[in-house]
């Protein structure tokens, strides 16, 4: 029998599979049987990540375009419009004729293809008018409800409002299946789009759980990671829900339990360093001496995307400096990055020192300079003036230096600026981990004793959740954190409001039998009810039955 073709689409790079939506697409078409030969295409704003095709599974293909230049400055135009939210979703309805290349593998795959599937409405459009094929709209959210709370007060985010409402509403009417998260999120199908109740079919997000097995070896993981007492784990890319749970913790629950360690893992870390003059306003940071600094956030700065920041790095404006307090130093070297091409100045305790010309591109520039021995040097990099173009330029250009190395006294000295920035900035009971490996996840969750999802706005189910409960971690959670799940309260996990999530966690520490009692019945109940075996069982039958559909039907005309 030849194999049935499925492509599936959507604005994420799946591999490596660790967080979120790449968990949910990778965990349904990845796994299912050998008979499907399925090819994701998604798009990415590294270049680097656009290389070919690699297979995740046997019959599971990632293909990753990068998005282009013309794409990602009009997708920075529009978010500083915005600002609260990126405007990066709803442009990939409209603006993915920017790329070409794009829209020419997109069309040679559709040719190829018995089954076209958008996870996430944001490419549905390029699928609507397909035909000869299944069309399936797989959802992660009510996409309309979960914005719409961070889009009120201006026009343009009304504007915004209306077209991510359109965009969801045509991806509900015009596929010939849904796939949805939660009944919660059926319902407001139906109430919202009017969309036909049976052609709505509830997928809930899979996961492994052979991948992630129950916790033991706490205290040595403990150990390894350098944290001692009672720890909780909260997970959460940058993404707006999760950064209102992260600021809850970090200002209601940090301060007021410093016996507890807080292990803080994903991208989420980001909405920290943006704003932690809300949070520490007494932070002596102008030690560090970097002045004008711009923090890099979700991954956006002016033209480029970042998928996950790096730490140590720091754009700087029109000028910046950095102290270097040692004896006898004689050499400096440093990686230098800009997003235009820029002329530049290095002045080492008033004296110029070089003129340094930076190209654009992906990679940091490497720079060494030696000079005559001097002690606590100061080194100011200052733009060109003469570069007019730039000076005029409305959006924040500027630097980013990364990879500070010195020589003092014969010794070659490394300057690490996460090390110099995050005893200055993190409370002692945080943990910032940012992105991790699969391996790395698992050790903090052996690490852990309580996970906590302190949710007040979304939709679909928390993938974080069964990731919780599958690695056999006791879960504290507001009700919208726990949203989809077919659970009990007190049984396989403790919902509570967020005044009382303090209360609740040291009452969970205080009582053994009924933190054993949780982690059993959540282990049990993902293994009954999410596993991915189970769900891609269900799922290949539902693709069955339509595929047999329309062979019957057309035969018989």
């Amino acid at each position: 029998m030849e194999q049935i073709r499925i492509l599936v689409i959507d604005n994420q790079v799946i591999s490596p599979v660790e967080s979120g939506a790449p968990i949910r697409i990778f965990n349904l078409f990845g796994k299912l049987p050998k008979k499907y030969d399925v090819h994701y295409i998604g798009v990415s704003g590294w270049k680097h990540l656009g290389k070919g095709i690699k297979n995740l599974s046997q019959n599971f293909k990632e293909e990753i375009i990068p998005l282009g230049n013309s794409f990602i400055c009009a997708d920075n135009l529009f978010s500083n419009i915005i600002k609260s939210i990126r405007s990066f979703d709803v442009l990939c309805s409209y603006l993915m004729f920017l790329n070409p290349k794009f829209m020419k593998r997109l069309n040679e795959e559709v040719k190829k293809a018995d089954i076209v599937i958008a996870s996430h409405p944001w490419f549905f459009s390029y699928l609507k008018n397909c035909k000869n094929k299944i069309k399936i709209y797989d959802s992660h959210n009510c996409e309309y409800l979960l914005y719409k709370k961070f889009l009120e007060g201006s026009v343009s985010k009304k504007v915004f409002s209306s077209l991510i409402k359109k965009i969801e509403k045509d991806a509900c009417l015009y596929s010939d299946i849904i796939l949805a998260c939660s009944s919660k999120d059926q319902e407001n199908f139906v109430r919202l789009y009017n969309a036909k109740r049976d052609k709505i079919f509830l997928v809930p997000n899979p996961i492994d759980t052979a991948s992630v097995l129950p916790i033991d070896e706490k205290e040595m993981a403990k150990k390894d990671l350098d944290v001692k007492g009672k720890t909780i784990v909260f997970i959460g890319t940058y993404y707006l829900p999760n950064i209102e749970a992260f600021q809850f913790i970090m200002k209601e629950l940090v301060p007021n339990m410093k016996d507890h360690t807080f292990l803080m893992v994903g991208s989420v870390e980001n909405s920290f360093l943006e704003s932690v003059d809300e949070y520490l306003k007494d932070v002596p940071i102008e030690k560090i001496k970097i002045e004008n600094k711009g923090i890099l956030g979700y991954g956006y700065f002016n033209l480029e995307k970042w998928s996950n920041p790096p730490f140590n790095v720091r754009w700087t404006k029109k000028e910046f400096s950095l102290v270097i307090k040692d004896k006898a130093i004689t050499k400096i070297e440093f990686g230098l990055r800009s997003l235009k091409k820029i002329n530049c100045e290095l002045f080492v305790n008033n004296e110029k020192i070089k003129s340094i010309k930076l190209k654009t591109g992906n990679e940091f520039e490497k720079f060494n300079f030696s000079f005559e021995k001097r002690d606590n040097i100061n080194c100011v990099f200052k733009l060109d003036k003469l570069n007019k173009s730039i000076i005029r330029d409305t959006r924040d250009i500027g630097i980013a230096i990364r990879g500070i190395n010195y020589v003092s006294n014969g010794k070659i000295k490394k300057i690490s600026l996460e090390k110099t920035i995050a005893p200055l900035l993190i409370p002692k009971n945080v943990r910032l981990y940012g992105k991790v490996s699969n391996e790395k996840l698992k050790q903090i969750y052996k690490a852990a004793d309580i996970a906590i999802n302190p949710m007040f706005s979304g939709s679909g189910l928390n993938i974080k959740m069964l990731d919780y409960m599958a690695a056999g971690l006791p879960v504290i959670s507001t009700e919208v954190g726990a949203r989809g799940l077919k659970i009990e309260n007190d049984k396989e996990l403790i919902i509570c409001k967020s005044d009382q999530f303090k209360e609740k966690i040291e009452f969970l520490f205080d009582n053994v039998e009924l933190y054993e009692q949780l982690r059993k019945n959540a282990r049990k109940i993902v293994e009954k009810k999410y596993d991915s075996k189970i769900i891609t069982k269900k799922l290949d039958k539902l693709l069955n039955n339509f595929v047999n559909m329309i062979i019957f039907t057309i035969n018989f005309f």
